[in-house]
């Protein structure tokens, strides 16, 4: 039985791997979707010893990024994603509130006639952030910064029919944040390699 169901599996994606589908990436086409993602994250870390706990902080965050592009040629998507996080932790008596906005171009770059087709893409945009700072001792209030952020990376796109695809992937990204502090011009910089999925429409 268990190696019917193996032989079947087998079968099942030798034949998603070798069916092409022509049109999905075609020019003219539009894609809606693109890399978007929504995710959310809460946690909540009990800080102590093992007899007494000495205090408590809390995190939440939410990222939003959807995209809109098109083909002007075969195979190559231009577009515009449009990124949205916000973060919110508590810690002690101190709360600390941070969102970013961000304007994203994209490129994106498919290979391959089968409906599983590699791709690679480059973004990079603009974008403003605010930070938040609230409670006993607090001194960051309010602060407004200026943002930009760069991504590459590869992946691959799971075409269920012409029209929908899955795309995993990751990417290297870096950014920069400048910002004031109390009179003072400040400038932090940030980098990291990081996993997506998302789901994508080609009309």
């Amino acid at each position: 039985m268990k190696g019917k169901l193996l032989l079947s599996g087998s079968i099942l994606m030798l034949i998603l791997i070798e069916v092409p589908l022509m049109s999905q990436t075609e020019k003219g086409k539009v894609v809606l979707g693109g890399d978007t993602k929504l995710s959310f994250a809460s946690a909540r870390v009990n800080q102590g010893t093992e007899y007494y706990e000495t205090g408590s902080s809390k995190v939440q965050s939410f990222e939003f990024t959807p995209q809109l592009g098109f083909f002007p040629v075969k195979d190559l998507a231009l577009g515009l994603g449009i990124r949205y996080s916000y973060d919110n932790s508590t810690v002690y008596s101190i709360e600390y509130k941070s969102s970013s906005f961000y304007l994203m171009p994209y490129v994106q770059l498919y290979f391959g006639n089968s409906n599983v087709k590699p791709f690679l893409f480059a973004s990079a945009g603009v974008g403003t952030g605010t930070n938040v700072e609230t409670g006993y001792n607090s001194g960051w209030d309010n602060t407004k910064k200026s943002l930009f952020l760069y991504e590459a990376g590869g992946g691959f796109a799971i075409f269920a029919n012409d029209m929908v695809s899955v795309e995993m992937g990751i990417a290297y990204s870096a950014g920069t944040s400048k910002y004031d502090n109390y009179g003072e011009a400040r400038k932090d910089k940030a980098s990291g390699v990081g996993a997506n999925i998302g789901i994508v429409l080609c009309l």
